[in-house]
């Protein structure tokens, strides 16, 4: 299982919406504007055949446009640099599975240097054989609500979730709710397509829980069965 969550530490950034689209994946957009920028319009969750990629801006369709079409994962990461806000330069995050080798899945970070070299340092963690209950974290700040910094680690974490909504809904728990947008929870199996469950807050309050599948499969070999 993996679990994505939203929020945003000034208005414009909490003024956002998860869309869960009708083939599965999930976007994210701007309430109240038309204007497009790629900090509050992008896809978060995107499957590609055995791919599926979760992640905090339009690097996510980049990333699994190239591993479906066979780019080894070291190279996907050559185009990302972190965002351009200057306060804290946020990371570009990814988490990329294969789900036919679904024992394994790949941690992406794209990161400003501590010492301020404008080049980004891209970093890709490999993790493997976990225990039920066992999971990471990684998150895109650290560091207080006044005085928030770039999250550039990977966190242990343990969880008694059993399945993706009870994930969506521990993770929920544990946000701060005058900062919450809401989160994307996916369950991940080797011969289905993925199951995609997302939340939405409004004003620190549960707004609405939506479950769906994608209406056809996109999976080569055909990956059966409905959830």
């Amino acid at each position: 299982m993996a679990v994505y969550f939203l929020t945003g530490l000034s208005d414009s950034s909490r003024n956002r919406q998860l869309i869960l689209r009708d083939d599965g994946d999930v976007d994210v957009v701007a309430l109240g504007t038309t204007d497009m920028d790629s900090l509050r319009h992008y896809t978060a969750l995107a499957s590609r055949n055995d791919w599926l990629v979760l992640g905090n801006g339009d690097h996510v369709e980049g990333l699994v446009k190239d591993l479906e079409a066979g780019r080894p994962l070291i190279k996907c990461g050559e185009f990302l640099s972190y965002e351009s806000d200057e306060r804290i330069c946020t990371p570009r995050l990814a988490f990329i599975v294969n789900v036919r080798q679904s024992e394994r899945f790949y941690l992406l970070t794209c990161c400003r240097a501590d010492t301020g070299r404008e080049s980004p340092t891209t970093s890709v963690f490999t993790i493997g054989d976990l225990a039920p209950g066992d999971g990471v974290l990684l998150s895109r700040y650290q560091g207080t609500r006044e005085l928030p910094a770039a999250g550039k680690y990977v966190w242990d974490v343990v969880t008694d979730a059993a399945n993706e909504r009870e994930l969506l809904h521990t993770v929920r728990n544990s946000l701060d709710p005058t900062l919450a947008v809401g989160a994307v929870a996916t369950a991940i199996h080797p011969t289905q397509r993925p199951t995609v469950v997302i939340a939405e807050e409004r004003n620190g309050k549960s707004a609405r829980v939506t479950s769906r599948q994608p209406a056809r499969s996109r999976t080569q070999g055909g990956m059966a069965a409905d959830e």
